[in-house]
């Protein structure tokens, strides 16, 4: 029901953006750097933001581009409500529990900031006047590394912390503070500490006999039902608004819809997430949570999560390996049947027999997850004959375990690889023999077969030779006859009367 700004990847264990993109600017944990004008922070005694004081300096800065979105009141999520959480802080602060130096150098003392050493800005807040212990672990910790916050745009904000990290993600998650109640309902159960009737704390709770405020079921919904139309009456703003931008048409909407959300669910846990609370029955200790339809992320945002991305990386087959010639060995990555080059690849060679490292590095790519390991003549000459290995590891850019594959080959003697390179040669030269000979003897059938064709030509034309004599001879007869004579029949003139 609650969306975070920042959030551990279920595989790798390492934060990741969900509401809040974030870039982390650090140059490490002794190189702080000046924080520039403009940066605000609030102070707790005056109940307003104040200009970071010139030469203040931050060992981080976070960008965070934040997805606002929607309240589940249906009243938008602004940065209003990230300012807003930046003084409930600060006036959350009670005057115990000392946040302490970040790297234990030294103990803070008590009633200063250590991000600007105002020595009153660090006292008690109006709400840790009543509750002493508002200020959770987090939000101290929070504060004690808190050095003022700026304002980019209407979704950006850099903050600055004298905080550091190996991994950038795990500053902009220790930093983060996207809201998951809008300011009308923190405002609301504000004031039911401030009326001395309820606490934050359950310590606190406990010691002055109050209930715990609870946003779902209890004794406070009913304080809540009773100070929310007062504070909407009086359309009330909290400290500060007009340096968070709070207007009055803001106030008025959000008073408004607080109040029709509170008439329909009987409740105020107002949030961010995909669902909302709808129904609460304490009695049958049951809820009804429904689909939210104004989350800003589609259905399946989160869908790449489901299934463990785990890379795969198989290697070509490996020729023999001469030393003195070049050779690539090629390496395929893919990510859920899919080519990718979205991985960290490094490769290590050994020799088996001598049980030594002879090359290690990473891999030349090729094309999208394609990877070739390229050795000139100079790095396979210096390469002992024998078996040797070549194992591959493959880290996911989103997964924390490596997978590795190995892959065996041989490297073998110039000589022995020119002795094959000869006996290819016999082999082939052999072949083009037997062709030869093959063609010859094809050849000489087919001379046969011509001779054979050709003496029955001859034959053919003799005797058409003779056939034509004999018909000429045949003729000349035939004339020297003289004109054939008519029978009688054919002679008559007709016949007599």
């Amino acid at each position: 029901m609650t969306d975070p700004g920042v959030l551990f990847h279920p595989s790798t264990g390492l934060p990741i953006a969900i509401r809040t993109a974030f870039t982390v600017a650090t140059a490490g944990p002794t190189s702080p750097t000046a924080i520039p004008a403009g940066a605000l922070i609030y102070n707790a005694t005056q109940a307003s933001f104040q200009p970071v004081p010139s030469g203040t300096t931050a060992i981080s800065k976070v960008t965070y581009n934040l997805t606002f979105g929607t309240w589940h009141d249906g009243t938008p999520v602004t940065m209003d409500d990230i300012w807003y959480t930046i003084a409930n802080f600060h006036r959350r602060e009670g005057g115990t529990d000392r946040a302490r130096d970040p790297y234990n150098r030294t103990q803070i003392p008590v009633g200063t900031n250590p991000a600007t050493q105002w020595p009153s800005q660090y006292p008690v807040g109006d709400i840790g006047a009543v509750d002493p212990r508002a200020d959770s672990p987090v939000v101290n910790q929070w504060l004690g590394l808190f050095k003022g916050a700026r304002q980019v745009d209407a979704d950006t904000f850099e903050l600055y912390a004298d905080y550091w990290h190996v991994d950038n993600a795990s500053i902009a998650y220790t930093m983060d503070i996207f809201p998951a109640l809008p300011w009308q309902v923190h405002e609301l159960q504000v004031q039911t500490v401030l009326d001395d009737e309820t606490r934050l704390d359950e310590n606190s709770a406990q010691t002055a006999g109050k209930p715990v405020v609870d946003l779902i079921r209890g004794a406070t919904i009913g304080l809540m039902n009773a100070d929310l139309p007062v504070l909407a009456a009086a359309n009330h703003v909290p400290p500060a608004s007009a340096a968070m931008g709070i207007t009055t048409a803001e106030a008025t909407a959000r008073w408004a819809a607080l109040d029709a959300f509170r008439l329909a669910h009987n409740h105020y846990y107002v949030s961010n997430g995909p669902f909302y609370l709808d129904v609460v029955n304490v009695g049958a200790k049951q809820s009804v949570m429904s689909r939210f339809d104004s989350y800003p992320f589609s259905a399946d945002k989160w869908d790449t999560l489901l299934a463990t991305a785990v890379p795969v990386a198989s290697i070509a087959n490996i020729p023999q390996v001469v030393p003195g010639l070049p050779t690539d060995i090629g390496i395929a990555t893919t990510l859920l049947g899919v080519p990718t080059s979205n991985v960290q690849i490094n490769y290590l060679i050994r020799n088996v027999g001598l049980d030594t490292t002879v090359l290690a590095g990473a891999p030349t790519s090729t094309g999208t997850g394609q990877w070739a390991i390229k050795m000139d003549q100079n790095t396979t000459a210096a390469l002992i004959p024998g078996a040797h290995e070549v194992t591959v590891t493959v880290l996911g850019q989103e997964l924390g375990v490596p997978v590795t594959v190995t892959r065996a080959f041989i490297v073998i003697p110039e000589l022995v690889y020119f002795e094959q390179l000869l006996g290819q040669l016999e082999a082939q030269l052999g072949g083009l023999q037997d062709d030869l000979d093959t063609a010859n003897d094809q050849l000489a059938t087919a001379n046969a077969q011509v001779a054979a064709l050709s003496g029955q030509l001859t034959a053919a034309l003799a005797v058409a030779v003779v056939a034509i004599i004999v018909s000429v001879v045949s003729i000349a007869l035939g004339m020297r006859r003289g004109p054939r004579m008519k029978p009688p029949e054919e002679a008559g003139g007709g016949e007599s009367m």
